[in-house]
């Protein structure tokens, strides 16, 4: 079962799994090097633009969690140094 999106940011059932499409236009010389890219791994612009995004969200959220967790545990030690 797959639906297509009529409209930017509407959900696309693949699947079980839903996902929403978006139009992103990029300068001639990024699209070219991003089609390179692909190519050269062995996977269409698309996919790769998909595992980009999925790495760049991990990873500024491994990033929130890890600050957190420091602030948090040195939030004693933050307080005594401001006296």
């Amino acid at each position: 079962m797959r639906e297509r999106a009529g409209r930017m940011g509407q959900a696309i059932h693949k699947g079980s799994i839903p996902m929403s499409t978006f139009a992103v236009e990029l300068p001639d010389e990024q699209a070219e090097r991003l089609r390179r890219e692909a190519d050269r791994q062995g996977l269409r612009a698309e996919d790769l633009l998909r595992q980009v995004a999925a790495t760049y969200l991990s990873r500024a959220e491994a990033f929130e969690t890890a600050a957190a967790y420091v602030l948090d545990k040195n939030a004693e030690l933050y307080r005594r140094l401001a006296k």
